[in-house]
């Protein structure tokens, strides 16, 4: 994954969607977007406790930006 900013950080019921889910907008333009993270009961729970990721957050190559 590429230097971006999370444009979506949010969890819903799994039956609904994915899930706890995060969704990068990359600084070449295309939009990454992952699901099925692991919550532990915190709308925002997206990283093992490590990080709380939410809209607006920078993110590098490197960032983990969640646990399944």
């Amino acid at each position: 994954m590429a230097d971006g900013e999370v444009i979506v950080a949010h969890c819903t019921p799994l039956r609904q969607s994915l899930g706890c889910e995060v969704a990068v907008e990359h600084d070449d333009g295309y939009i990454s977007f992952c699901g099925h993270f692991r919550d532990e009961g915190d709308d925002n729970y997206l990283n093992g406790g490590e990080t709380l990721l939410k809209v607006g957050d920078r993110v590098t190559r490197f960032t983990v930006i969640g646990h399944v």
